[in-house]
Order: C-alpha cells, then sequence, then structure tokens
C-alpha cells in the first residue's frame, strides 16, 4: 500500500465587512489544518481514521474515485456584527485523497461517524475489481 494521503484543499471564501480576520474566521478558516488522517493496514483490512473538527456529519462525503478514497467536507459560517455594522459570510472545503492498494474489496467499504471522526472500514481481498466512481454511506 502506497502510505499516507494526497491532500487537495480547497477553500474559498466571500467576506464581507472590514473585519474579516477577527473572531471567529480565524478559528473557522484554521481548522483547514485541524483535519488529520490516519492509515492502518490490519491484516485483513484497512482502517482509516480521519478527524473533522467543526465538520457536521451531513456535511462529510465519502467517495471512491478509480482508486483512490476521497473524503470530503464543507462548512460556512455568517457572523453580523451589529455594533459596526458588518456582515461576513465564509464558505470552506476540504479534500483529502487516500491511495487505495488493489487487493480492495471495493463493494463491502464502510463509513462511521463518531463524534469528529470519520471511520472507515476497506477489507482485503485476494483481486478486486475496481470501480472508478462510487459512493459510500456514512453511518
Amino acid at each position: 500500500m502506497r502510505s499516507g494521503s494526497r491532500d487537495e484543499e480547497e477553500s474559498g471564501s466571500r467576506e464581507l465587512g472590514a473585519y474579516s480576520q477577527q473572531g471567529d474566521v480565524g478559528t473557522f478558516f484554521s481548522s483547514l489544518n485541524d483535519v488529520q488522517i490516519k492509515v492502518d493496514d490490519v491484516g485483513n483490512r484497512i482502517i482509516i481514521t480521519s478527524t473533522w473538527p467543526g465538520f457536521e456529519r451531513d456535511s462529510l462525503k465519502v467517495d471512491l474515485e478509480g482508486g483512490d478514497l476521497v473524503l470530503m467536507g464543507e462548512k460556512s459560517l455568517e457572523h453580523r456584527d451589529k455594533s459596526r455594522g458588518t456582515f461576513m459570510k465564509s464558505y470552506q472545503q476540504v479534500k483529502r485523497r487516500v491511495p487505495l492498494p488493489e487487493e480492495v474489496d471495493m463493494e463491502s467499504i464502510k463509513a462511521k461517524h463518531k463524534g469528529n471522526s470519520l471511520i472507515v472500514k476497506i477489507p482485503k481481498m485476494e483481486t478486486s475489481g475496481r470501480r472508478q466512481l462510487s459512493s459510500i454511506p456514512i453511518e
């Protein structure tokens, strides 16, 4: 198995108001670097554990693209400061790719959300008929 993950970070923001770097915004965008991934090869399966602080379960998505497992999360933040007369809206998308070995069973992948963690269990098998694109439901 190839070690590690290929990171793709996509973030965009639309900020209105003069105070865009104060308050919740610094905390909001710091989570780009807080997403951590750990890949464990445990005999007959691979377990991928990732932490997504500040991301809700419904904003996470797990897909298969070619031979990669793709983990994605999105969130947005709106902040209105009536005392300064400002309004700010920010959007963030984080995407991580984990290359998978040939011997995994693409049809039996399970994903579970618990707290800030997303746990993906991937059974291994002798041969694999890889699919090009698929979504995996999160329990």
